[in-house]
C-alpha cells in the first residue's frame, strides 16, 4: 500500500496566497495614504458640502496661513461636495465664499484641529452665508441634494 503524499503544487499555492495578501495590503495602504502623509503635505481632508442659491456663481477658496488655494466654482442654483487639503500641523486655514470667511479654524474646538472634517454651508438668495451643518469630525458626507434649488 502507497502513501500519498501532498502535491508539491498545495505549499507553493499557500505562500503564494500569503504573498498575494500582503501585495494587497501594500497597494491598499499606498493607495489610501497609510499614515505620514508625506513631507508635510497637507494630511487631512475638509469636504463641505454646498449649496448656492444665488443668482450668480459663487467662488469658494481655501486659504492656508492667509495663502488662498485654487478657487472653485459652484453654478447658480446648483450643489456639490467640495473636497479640501487641511494641513496636519495647527496652522490656520479659513474658507471664504466669494472673499468672506465662512470657517475660520482658529475659531473650531481645538479638539478638531487634526482631523478629518465635513460640514455643510449654503449661500442665501441674499449672498447670506450659512452654516447648515456645524463642522465636525468624519470622512463621508452625502452630497447635498440639488432638487428643490432656485425655485
Amino acid at each position: 500500500m502507497t502513501t500519498a503524499r501532498p502535491i508539491p503544487s498545495a505549499r507553493r499555492r499557500g505562500h503564494a496566497l500569503a504573498g498575494m495578501a500582503f501585495a494587497c495590503a501594500l497597494i491598499l495602504l499606498a493607495a489610501c495614504g497609510g499614515g505620514g502623509g508625506g513631507g508635510g503635505e497637507a494630511a487631512y481632508k475638509l469636504r463641505l458640502a454646498t449649496t448656492n442659491e444665488t443668482a450668480e456663481p459663487i467662488t469658494v477658496t481655501v486659504a492656508v496661513d492667509e495663502v488662498p488655494g485654487e478657487p472653485q466654482t459652484l453654478e447658480t442654483c446648483k450643489a456639490t461636495l467640495f473636497t479640501f487639503d487641511i494641513p496636519a500641523d495647527p496652522g490656520t486655514w479659513t474658507v471664504s465664499i466669494n472673499d468672506e470667511v465662512a470657517v475660520d479654524s482658529t475659531q473650531l474646538d481645538p479638539n478638531l484641529i487634526d482631523k478629518n472634517l465635513i460640514g455643510s454651508v449654503r449661500v442665501n438668495e441674499d449672498g447670506s452665508i450659512e452654516l447648515t451643518e456645524e463642522i465636525q469630525p468624519g470622512a463621508l458626507i452625502s452630497p447635498p441634494a440639488a432638487s428643490g434649488i432656485c425655485l
